[in-house]
């Protein structure tokens, strides 16, 4: 087993109302000491209190991805190389890397909060930042985006007021077929530089302020080195901004066994030479998880992590005494 010095245990919380009592007890029960909860229920969540019982708080901030993004900037749709708009799939709702006003967004509400909030947070963990993929399951489409031509013309370093969905065509067979290297380069520094201007507002106000990231569950080699070329998130590249890597590690709904969360684990620490957190799945999708995987899933993420382990949810464990003894067991002895 790795080792267990300070290392960090506890839950995705989506905190509802203000009734948080069987929340609170789970977190005390199981001896968690952190919790990641959305930046968009941070003010349903109890700071005070948490703080008081001192776990560590963790925002999480979706970043390409969301219903509210693509409602206020309906132009941010991604583009696939044949022209097809990505509009969904299922809840994932993708939104295109490199639209500036989307991107200014983001960068200005995480400044806001830092300076509203920065010394009652512990981190900043960024999800969904990468080229649009829906990656849960055990074969996930991998195809290319985003050829919208915004990404087109950065990518070709030509300013074009107008072009054709021909054109657009065009474009992209052309670069996926001569310039392929370039252009997964090319993604890998769009999703680099926005990762950069994140660590720039937290070291610019001098907070103890970390970051971190939700990355892919896929390890260097898997799918043809899909993490890059089709994700756009170079771990090794980013391993200069980023404190923490998170891996979503969700063997159960990736239909993985249990031993694949310390391999992935493993390539990641090798890779980035940074701390992995990974985050191990509770919920039950696609079909009911036993207690007997949530097990077997820490197991593997704790006997790889110096760093510790996260579980997605904490709610289902407030309907599963099995599933709690499982995260007590375990934490108690991290």
């Amino acid at each position: 087993m790795a080792p267990r010095d300070s290392r960090t245990v506890g839950f995705y919380w989506q905190p509802a109302g203000d009734d948080h009592q069987r929340a609170l007890a789970l977190l005390d029960e199981t001896g968690a000491n952190a919790v990641f909860v959305s930046y968009r229920a941070l003010a349903q969540a109890p700071i005070a209190e948490l703080r008081r019982r001192g776990l560590r708080l963790y925002v999480d901030w979706t970043i390409f991805a969301g219903e509210d993004l693509r409602a206020a900037f309906p132009d941010s749709v991604p583009m696939d190389a044949a022209g097809n708009a990505f509009e969904r799939d299922g809840w994932y709702v993708p939104a295109c890397p490199t639209h500036p006003q989307l991107r200014a967004r983001h960068l200005e509400a995480m400044a806001a909060l830092l300076d509203r909030q920065g010394a009652q947070i512990d981190g900043l963990w960024l999800d969904f930042i990468r080229f649009p993929i829906r990656w849960e399951g055990a074969q996930p489409p991998l195809a290319q985006h985003c050829f919208c031509p915004r990404c087109l013309s950065l990518f070709l370093g030509e300013e074009r007021d107008y072009m054709t969905p021909a054109e657009a065509r065009a474009l992209a067979e052309t670069i996926l077929q001569t310039r392929p290297d370039e252009w997964v380069e090319w993604k890998c520094t769009v999703i680099a530089q926005f990762v950069q201007a994140v660590r720039g507002a937290i070291t610019a106000r001098g907070l103890p302020v970390q970051l971190g990231i939700f990355s892919l569950p896929w390890r260097r080699a898997d799918y043809d080195g899909a993490i890059r070329a089709i994700a756009g998130q170079d771990l090794g590249r980013l391993a200069a901004d980023v404190d923490f890597f998170s891996p979503m590690v969700y063997h159960w709904l990736c239909h993985r066994p249990a031993a694949w969360v310390a391999a992935v684990v493993e390539d990641v620490q090798q890779w980035t030479g940074r701390p992995v957190l990974p985050i191990v799945q509770s919920i039950d999708r696609p079909d009911p998880m036993p207690p007997e995987e949530l097990d077997a899933a820490l197991a593997s993420a704790l006997g790889a992590s110096t760093a510790g382990a996260m579980i997605f949810t904490l709610d289902p464990l407030l309907e599963s005494a099995a599933k709690a003894t499982v995260a007590r067991r375990w934490f108690r002895a991290a």
